[in-house]
């Protein structure tokens, strides 16, 4: 069997085991990143390893976490979250409720960061968030709302002491009052269907520079698919969504665009 023709196996098994649509990620990086895991087991092609992952039910939930883990943190680039502020206020105009989507949403941290926002400079805005992922044991975590340090290395001392209880030296637990505005749900930005069509505000941020343009589409349009007319789409820092007015958007700034 040649290579080409083994990947496309591998990556078409790996979706039905895992709901992961390698297929539809970089192929470069997914090779790049699959192969140095082979050689740490001592395996040469993709065919040994799928049946190796297959045998190995913890082999395969390791595969999992390396493939939905996301760096994250509470306010990772503060800056732009000033900027996110500003488009605040004229939304919550035009809503009873403002509705929040975190898309990828890994453990809660920026979900959790947005709602420390609307809590602390929007008082009296009545918010929900939902956060979306497919990694079921990040979404546990996210649940559970416990943190160590390293996820506060842009947060404010006085935003952690205000909205989370300190557990131990190195844990903090977020508090009910802002949990209790958080839904996290399990699913897919490419090929599933976001919590609701109504979202006022959407993040997307560091997910998508993983995928192939094709996923990249897939995902734009189901989050330009879900927001309001007049909605906002806050991407990543590096992040940039060309031809925005294919899925209905137009661009606003470097990182965050407006539904037309």
């Amino acid at each position: 069997m040649d290579d080409q023709k083994e990947y496309k196996e591998f990556t078409e098994e790996i979706f039905k085991l895992t709901n992961i649509p390698l297929h539809l990620y970089r192929e470069n990086q997914v090779r790049r990143r699959v192969t140095l895991w082979m050689s740490f087991v001592g395996l040469k092609s993709f065919k040994e390893y799928l049946n190796y992952l297959k045998s190995s039910p913890k082999a395969l939930e390791e595969f999992k976490k390396k493939f939905t883990i996301n760096v994250s943190e509470f306010f990772r680039n503060p800056e732009l979250f000033d900027e996110l502020k500003k488009y605040i206020p004229e939304l919550a105009k035009k809503t009873d409720i403002l509705r929040v989507y975190s898309a990828g949403c890994s453990v809660g941290a920026e979900a959790y960061t947005v709602a420390i926002i609307l809590n602390e400079y929007f008082k009296g805005t009545k918010y929900h968030i939902w956060g979306l992922d497919i990694d079921e044991e990040a979404l546990e975590k996210a649940k559970l709302g416990i943190y160590t340090k390293d996820f506060f290395k842009s947060a404010r001392t006085d935003l952690i002491e205000k909205y989370f209880n300190k557990m131990s030296q190195d844990k903090y637990q977020i508090k009910d009052e802002i949990k209790t505005h958080t839904t996290f749900l399990k699913g897919d930005l490419i090929l599933g269907e976001p919590p609701r069509l109504d979202f006022d505000i959407v993040l997307c941020r560091n997910v998508v520079i993983y995928f192939d343009e094709e996923a990249k589409d897939k995902v734009y349009a189901n989050l330009s698919k879900c927001l309001k007319v007049g909605g906002i789409l806050f991407v990543g820092a590096t992040e940039r969504v060309f031809d925005a007015r294919r899925f209905s958007l137009e661009y606003v700034s470097s990182f965050i665009y407006r539904k037309v």
